[in-house]
């Protein structure tokens, strides 16, 4: 045996990763980025580097001092593993023991003066150095080829030696020396490992191996993090039966090295890539007919005792068989799937094509007497076909395709649901190489289902969820159920994020069914998703109804309500769109996208404000509106309490511009965008939206009188979700700066709703409207605002049970807030609609007399800049309104304050 050589002189064959090698030659390892500081380097210490080494295994032994070892000397456990070790030894000497003599005289022929073994100090069981034998496979580090590159120094047999894995057939001598086993983590070198102790010590409490989990799971293209993650589950799960099953699946593992290599090189793979879909189908399409020669050929000798001796006989019966076989099989497209497919449809089809092809050829033959031919061959051979077509196709996709080597930037997640999506999702997830996303087990509540393999994925049960992630480093779960009702994804959300994991979702059924999104298009779990009751679905009709082929307005189309609007109702074809907005950087965006998205679409980008009559009057006669949808308004309650007066302007006054405006032009349908904040209100802005709603009734009292035909509806709901304002942006804003999350009361309920519903909602109500009626969303139960954020520091930090560093600070209710909302002024005279989910409530209102004075006293209050005016005003004239305090515009005394204390 030669004296080991140098790590410089060998850095390639301990850097080489084969099946059975310890590090990715195609991945470098990636030192860390700070050496641990108690181990000094030779220059430090004016030692050789043979001595530090030493010192370093020194080091390493020391970290893993009294360390639990699954396998312990003395034990039955240890005696039995080593048993097995030696006897496999002895039984595969007759294979080895040539191929090893072989290997050396090949390396002696073509390097005479090369040393044929190669060894360097490993650390295996407790960290215990140890010599590792290994073929040499580059040439000796001499002053001539020192200053080569190391795949310049590997040699062509080396190359060969690596590929098949014989170099690393010395090892056995280790096995026979008690160094290492057939069976464990790979032996590290000393810098390997100490990267290995940052994952875990557990890898060095049992022997290491000449083959592993990492080398079968992962082959050729394994990072150093995952082959540390691998031998780390193969300590934590040893048993006998998990050493057999490596062993079986390692001769596929070489054979995959050496024809494919990393998934990152594959050769053949190149090669199959190149190919036409044409020349694809013709090659597997010969591959069947081949498999099929071989089992009529074995079908024939089984029948009969003997094989064919008459060749043309033979030709013959497989002519007949693929005659109907071929086009059978190109019937039920099987040369139409792609080579990586794993599908149950391809194995039906085969064994159907099988079948039907022999019977094809058999039936014939049974009642044609005459023909002299053994006839049950045929039945023989379709079954011996059919596993030798599938298993040709499943040994070629695991081969070319296996699934942990592909992309390794892929991120291995679980996808929570094994039904139908599920499974397709894992599919597609699969045949995808360039998805960001690598499935690696089911997770389901069907206990039926625990246990069982779906396309190479364990279905586990989600108890497992928390240890499983923790062990393969799962950061992600794709939850795959798209019909699970909103009341049922909230809790499970939480529960997985409680888990430590990131949850993304599928599309709903709606749009995978619709095209409108792919099955793998998964996104990030949202404030929406954790509503705790089901959307609402819209009625495509009511949708389209006041939209489809009329020119139609929004006001305040930039804000969050206006610009979901314009979305929806430019996705209904309208004849064109006019867009009224008085912030110059919201307008500009939302023509900006809608422009994008809908190109053909008509669109006028108007800048004003609603209180400009003659403005309005300009907008409307001119682009002849039919359709006006009016959600210009203030709506941040602590900010219209402390700017009364411009609150009753903007959403008061200018409300009746634009209803006077829009009667005058013509307008067929004004929709008013309302609040839940109107019903007893205790502040500014509810008053002002229930005032706006009663001078909609006043304007089409107007209307009717005068015979005009512009129809007025009244469109009420709670709080959007991630509207402009709201607690969920704010929340979400407050948790990326690590702040608390300010609550003001811990009894606040608020009603919730997405961005789509409520503007889906207007559209769908003001389709209903007839005569003022006021709209209501059936919104299910009140949410506790609490409750809201703590679902969001779950949300956006992953962490649950107080695991999170955000907490929650109560900071005491805000002037003109109340603890709960209503949506009715009277329950009992809500009606149903059209719209399962949407109420009707004609509710009283005031004659025009009494609404006319009032608008002249918030008229008066306005122009004189008098806010006690107006908070008299708004007490007399507003039902319920019962405000907590004196409403003062802070202009008028040129004071000074903040629109919330520390408080959403």
């Amino acid at each position: 045996m030669n004296p080991p050589n140098t790590p410089a002189a060998e850095s390639l064959e301990a850097q080489k990763f084969s099946p059975h090698s310890s590090v990715s030659s195609t991945v470098p390892f990636v030192e860390p980025t700070q050496a641990p500081a108690a181990i000094p380097t030779p220059e430090q210490t004016g030692q050789p580097a043979e001595i530090a080494e030493l010192s370093t295994a020194d080091f390493i032994a020391r970290e893993i001092e009294g360390l639990r070892a699954a396998l312990v000397p003395g034990t039955l456990a240890w005696a039995l593993k080593r048993t097995f070790d030696v006897s496999l030894v002895v039984l595969t000497l007759p294979l080895t023991a040539p191929l090893m003599a072989l290997s050396a005289l090949a390396m002696k022929l073509a390097a005479p003066k090369e040393p044929i073994f190669f060894s360097q100090t490993r650390l295996g069981y407790l960290g215990r150095p140890f010599a590792i034998l290994k073929f040499r496979s580059m040439r000796s580090a001499g002053s001539e080829t020192a200053h080569l590159p190391d795949d310049v120094r590997l040699t062509a047999l080396g190359r060969f030696l690596r590929r098949s894995s014989l170099d690393e057939l010395p090892q056995v001598l280790n096995i026979l020396r008690g160094e290492m086993s057939w069976v464990g983590p790979r032996p590290l070198n000393l810098e390997d490992s100490e990267a290995a102790l940052k994952v875990s010590a557990a890898r060095f409490g049992v022997p290491p191996g000449i083959t592993g989990l990492a080398q079968v799971d992962y082959g050729a293209s394994a990072t150093a993090q995952e082959r540390h993650e691998a031998d780390l589950e193969y300590a934590q799960s040893l048993s006998a039966f998990h050493d057999l099953g490596i062993l079986a699946r390692t001769p596929a593992a070489v054979l995959r090295t050496f024809f494919v290599g990393a998934a990152n090189q594959s050769i053949l793979l190149g090669m199959i890539r190149s190919l036409g879909r044409r020349q694809k189908q013709i090659i597997l399409l010969l591959v069947d007919s081949a498999l099929t020669t071989v089992a009529l050929f074995l079908a024939y000798g089984l029948r009969l005792g003997i094989f064919p001796e008459s060749g043309t006989t033979f030709l013959w019966m497989i002519s007949a068989v693929l005659c109907v076989r071929i086009p059978t099989f190109a019937w039920l497209g099987l040369y139409r799937l792609k080579l990586s497919t794993r599908s149950q449809d391809f194995s039906r089809s085969v064994i159907i094509g099988s079948v039907v092809s022999a019977l094809a050829v058999f039936i014939p033959l049974l009642l044609a007497q005459t023909v002299q031919l053994p006839r049950l061959v045929f039945l023989i051979e379709a079954p011996l076909a059919a596993m030798l077509i599938i298993g040709s196709r499943e040994a070629f996709s695991s081969l070319i395709y296996s699934r942990r080597c592909r992309n390794r930037l892929q991120k291995p997640v679980l996808i929570y649901g094994a039904g139908n999506v599920g499974t397709q999702l894992a599919l597609s997830l699969q045949a995808d190489e360039q998805h960001e996303f690598r499935p690696i087990a089911f997770l389901d509540d069907d206990a039926s289902k625990q246990g069982l393999k779906l396309y190479g994925l364990e279905v586990l049960s989600p108890e497992v969820v928390k240890s499983y992630s923790a062990i393969h480093r799962v950061n992600t779960v794709l939850l795959s159920i798209p019909s699970l009702k909103g009341w049922e994804r909230a809790p499970l959300i939480e529960k997985l994020q409680s888990s430590g994991l990131s949850v993304q979702t599928v599309p709903s059924l709606i749009d995978i069914v619709s095209g409108k999104r792919a099955l793998d298009d998964v996104r990030e779990i949202t404030a929406d998703d954790l509503l705790e009751r089901d959307s609402v679905p819209p009625i495509p009709e009511l949708l389209a109804a006041d939209v489809k082929n009329k020119v139609v307005c929004v006001t305040g189309a930039g804000g969050s309500i206006g610009s979901e609007l314009c979305r929806q109702i430019a996705s209904n074809h309208p004849a064109a769109l006019v867009l009224v907005e008085q912030s110059e950087l919201n307008l500009y965006e939302i023509e900006m996208e809608l422009g994008r998205v809908f190109p053909n679409l008509k669109l006028a980008a108007i800048l004003g404000s609603v209180c400009d009559r003659k403005r309005m009057d300009r907008v409307l006669q001119g682009y002849q509106v039919k359709t006006l949808y009016h959600a210009a308004a203030y709506k941040h309650v602590p900010m219209v309490e402390q700017n009364p007066l411009e609150g009753v302007r903007n959403n008061v006054l200018g409300t009746l511009t634009v209803a006077q405006a829009a009667a005058d032009a013509s307008v067929e349908k004004f929709v008013l965008i309302s609040t839940d904040k109107a019903v007893r209100p205790t502040n500014v802005m509810g008053a002002t939206k229930r005032v706006a709603e009663e001078v909609c009734s006043f304007v089409a009292n107007q209307c009717r009188a005068e015979g005009r035909q512009t129809i007025f509806g009244m469109v009420r709901f709670g709080n959007v979700l991630d509207s402009t304002g709201s607690v969920v942006p704010l929340f979400r804003d407050q948790i990326s700066r690590g702040e608390d999350l300010t609550v003001t009361d811990p009894g606040v309920t608020r009603y919730f709703m997405t961005i789509q519903e409520a503007a889906q909602l207007v559209m769908q109500a003001g389709a209903q409207a007839t005569s003022e009626e006021v709209f209501l969303l059936d919104m299910g139960e009140p949410i506790k605002v609490i409750d809201l954020a703590e679902r969001m520091i779950q949300l956006h930090t992953h962490a649950g049970n107080g695991g999170s560093p955000v907490k929650i600070k109560i900071t005491g209710l805000r002037p003109g807030e109340k603890l709960y909302e209503e949506m009715f002024l009277d329950k009992n005279k809500a009606e149903p609609t059209l719209h399962q989910k949407i109420w009707c409530a004609t509710e009283s209102s005031k004659d025009g007399k009494e609404i006319a004075s009032l608008i002249s006293s918030i008229q008066k209050s306005v122009d004189t800049e008098d806010s006690l005016l107006l908070s008299k005003t708004l007490n007399n004239y507003v039902e319920g309104y019962a405000p907590q305090g004196q409403a003062e515009d802070l202009a008028s005394g040129a004071n000074f304050g903040h629109s919330f204390v520390g408080a959403p």
